[in-house]
Order: C-alpha cells, then sequence, then structure tokens
C-alpha cells in the first residue's frame, strides 16, 4: 500500500464522525501452533458466551478443537503457509522461524488476514491464555465509533477494519521500525507498548485504552494477584458467572465486585479440563491450582480466601523456567556480541 494513500486515510480518521447506526462487528483472531493448550474448554466457552463478537481460531492442529461454538471459526494453517501470508502483505520475506515470533507480526493482521476479517467493522489480536467476560458491555458502539484502535495489550486490541487501521504498522515509530521487526528473527514485542502501541501514541490517531478494565494476573504470585496492584484486596477471588468476569473482594467490611472485560492468566499452567463437561459450565472460579465449576454458597472472608490459596508448587516452577530462560537469553550469540 503507498504511503500517500495511508496518509490520506489517517487524515479522514482523525477526527471520526460516527458511523452508521446499529451494531458494529467485530472479529478477534487467534494464532497457535502446536497442541492446544489443557484449558481450551474455558476459552471456547467464553467464546460462546459472548455470541454477539465473532472469533477465529488459526491452528495447525484444528482436529484437536472439542467442539466449535456457531460463532467460532477453526481454520487450519501451518507455519509456512502464516509465513506466506506475512511475506505477500508486508511485500518482501519475512523471519519467521518460530511460532513466538508470530506476536510481532499481530498488527498486520488486518492485512494478512483479509479473507477472514472481510465482513467486519474491527478485527482484533486475541491469546489463549485468557478468558473472556461481556466484551460488548466494554466494546460499546460509541467506543467503537469514535476510535481506530481499543485496548494495547498484546493479549487483546481491536483496529478499524479499514485502510488506517489494517496499515497502522506502516507508520513512523521511534523505538520500532516494522521493517526492521519484519525482518529480524528474534522477538521484538512489536504488538506491545514500544511497538504498536508507540506507532499510535506518536500518530495522534484517536485510541482508547483502559488497563484498569483488564484483570491482567501477575505470573510471579503464589496466588491470584492483579498487576495493578492498586486494584488488589487484602482477601480477593477470581470468578466467571453467567458471562461476567469478575473480582470479589472485601472493602469496608463488606463484599463488593469488580467486573473486567477479561482474565488474562499468562505463564501459568492449568490442569486439563473435560472439554464436554465444561461446554454448558456458566460459572467457575479461577485458582492458583486451576478452575473449578462452583461458586460459594455465599462469599465471606472465608470463602474467598479459599478460593485463593496460595500455590507455591507454582512458583518453584515460574522461578525454575525463568532460571532457563534467563541462562538462554546471556549465552544467547545476539547478547554475546552486543557486548564484545
Amino acid at each position: 500500500m503507498a504511503f500517500d494513500s495511508l496518509g490520506r486515510a489517517i487524515e479522514k480518521t482523525r477526527h471520526i464522525e460516527n458511523g452508521e447506526p446499529g451494531m458494529k462487528g467485530i472479529k478477534l483472531i487467534s494464532v497457535y501452533l502446536g497442541h492446544l493448550p489443557a484449558w481450551l474448554p474455558i476459552w471456547l466457552n467464553s467464546c460462546a458466551l459472548n455470541s454477539d463478537v465473532d472469533f477465529c481460531l488459526i491452528t495447525d492442529r484444528p482436529q484437536e478443537v472439542p467442539y466449535i461454538p456457531t460463532n467460532v471459526q477453526v481454520v487450519a494453517m501451518n507455519l509456512l503457509e502464516i509465513r506466506e501470508r506475512f511475506s505477500h502483505a508486508a511485500g518482501f520475506p519475512v523471519e519467521l522461524p518460530k511460532p513466538y515470533k508470530i506476536c510481532d507480526f499481530k498488527p498486520l493482521f488486518g492485512n494478512a488476514f483479509k479473507d477472514i476479517i472481510l465482513d467486519a467493522d474491527f478485527w482484533g489480536h486475541i491469546d489463549m491464555d485468557m478468558f473472556f467476560g461481556r466484551l460488548r458491555h466494554f466494546l460499546t458502539d460509541d467506543r467503537l465509533e469514535n476510535y481506530v484502535r481499543l485496548y494495547a495489550a498484546g493479549h487483546l486490541s481491536l483496529f478499524r477494519n479499514d485502510e488506517c487501521g489494517n496499515y497502522l504498522y506502516l507508520l513512523p515509530n521511534q523505538r520500532l521500525d516494522w521493517r526492521t521487526v519484519f525482518t529480524t528473527p528474534y522477538s521484538c514485542h512489536f504488538d506491545e507498548r514500544h511497538g504498536i502501541y508507540q506507532t499510535v501514541l506518536e500518530s495522534g490517531l484517536p485510541f482508547f485504552e483502559d488497563f484498569s478494565s483488564v484483570a491482567d494476573i501477575l505470573p510471579s504470585s503464589s496466588r491470584i494477584r492483579l498487576t495493578n496492584v492498586g486494584q488488589n484486596a487484602k482477601h480477593q477471588a477470581f470468578i466467571f458467572d453467567n458471562g461476567r468476569v469478575l473480582q470479589i473482594f472485601i472493602r469496608d467490611g463488606k463484599v463488593r465486585e469488580r467486573e473486567f472485560i477479561y482474565l488474562h492468566f499468562q505463564k501459568r499452567s492449568l490442569p486439563a479440563l473435560p472439554a464436554h463437561d465444561w461446554k454448558d459450565i456458566r460459572q467457575w472460579v479461577f485458582t492458583a491450582h486451576g478452575v473449578y465449576p462452583e461458586l460459594a454458597p455465599s462469599w465471606n472472608k472465608k470463602s474467598i480466601a479459599a478460593a485463593n490459596r496460595p500455590n507455591l508448587y507454582h512458583i518453584y516452577n515460574f522461578y525454575k523456567r525463568k532460571l532457563r530462560s534467563d541462562v538462554k537469553h546471556w549465552n544467547h550469540p545476539r547478547y554475546s556480541e552486543s557486548q564484545a
């Protein structure tokens, strides 16, 4: 796409006028290669309960999907096919040596997967280590009409499905250049803060962010704690209740609740969930030990504490993996060369 055409699209978008009335179509894309995760049933379950949003799971293991809700599309695609799509969209051969590198290409999804998002007003990229609350409760039509991008995390971001939203990665970025990102085999985290977020920030285009509405779980805690520390309570539990993601906590001696758009549980291993047993379950408790398909009869200090017992084995595994990753990083040729 020519830069002058993108420039015209951007100027048209800087002061967005309200579009046609009616609900805006949303399609969210997850790319996951390799064995699908053990918690796939709760991911699918939370997709199904968002019947007014469409989802697409791109995987090289479609046979492992236990059931497919009516609003979920499963597309079979391997790493080579994905690399070919990215190269075609970028206009040159890209580096994609392993699945984790796909994260750097998330801002390219609107261009690379045009056939998948054809009928959507907005497209987004999502991860698998999460489950969704009431998406439309937060992604209101008013917000969709007035912003070119909504939410900024790599685990969920939305882009307007037009020339501006689909080619935002072409814009200048003082920290990361998209050409460098697409041609290096190393992960640059282009889908995160120093990547496309910085690009949109520098562009001056209207974007919406509300980190306080995301239940991003701290991976280095033995309990379920939020990375946004100001929202944590001494006694708290996290539940899924008929489509809502809720934090149950005690403040001023009273049981209160806070609703989130989704819960993201990065770097946590969850026990396998029997798919068909979970297909129609609408309530569960998310704990440091796994997911349990039942809620407390009544929430109080005792039941909340029981739902958030520490898991010391998780901490052991977390820091073991971190140490292994750090050693690999320090021994990596790229780092060694930079220190020479």
